[in-house]
C-alpha cells in the first residue's frame, strides 16, 4: 500500500477550497453583471418610451395648432393619461414653447432643463 503524506492531503484540500472560492466569486460577479444589465435595459426602455411619447405630444400640439384635430377631441390631458399608463409616474406639461415629460418622481421644469445630463435623471424636454 502507498502511504500518502498528511501534508499532501492538507494542501489538496486547501487547493480545492481556493478553487471553490474563486468559482463562487465568478458566479456572484456574473449575477451582479446580469442584474446591472437588466437595470440599464429597463432605464433604456423607459427613456425610449418617453422619447416616443414626447414626439407624440409634439404631434398633438402641432395638429391642434394647425386645426387638424379639435382640442375637445384629443388634448394634452389624454396625452398625460397615456404617459401615466406607459411610464412609472409619467407626467408631461407644455410651457413657453417647451414640452416636458417626467417619469418616476421628478416634476420640476428647472431640474429638467439644467440637470438632464445626469445619468439617472428621468426627464426630457423638447422645444416646439
Amino acid at each position: 500500500m502507498i502511504k500518502i503524506k498528511q501534508n499532501n492531503i492538507a494542501f489538496t484540500i486547501f487547493e480545492a477550497l481556493v478553487a471553490l472560492n474563486l468559482l463562487l466569486i465568478i458566479i456572484f460577479s456574473l449575477s451582479y453583471l446580469q442584474l446591472h444589465i437588466r437595470q440599464l435595459a429597463k432605464k433604456d426602455f423607459y427613456f425610449n418610451l418617453a422619447l416616443q411619447q414626447l414626439q407624440n405630444g409634439k404631434s398633438i400640439i402641432l395638429a391642434i395648432n394647425n386645426h387638424e384635430i379639435k382640442p375637445q377631441k384629443y388634448n394634452l390631458n389624454n396625452w398625460n393619461q397615456d404617459n401615466a399608463n406607459l411610464l412609472p409616474k409619467g407626467h408631461g406639461i407644455f410651457k413657453q414653447q417647451y414640452l416636458y415629460l417626467w417619469w418616476y418622481s421628478i416634476n420640476d421644469k428647472w431640474l429638467c432643463t439644467n440637470l438632464k445630463k445626469k445619468q439617472n435623471f428621468s426627464c426630457l424636454s423638447l422645444k416646439l
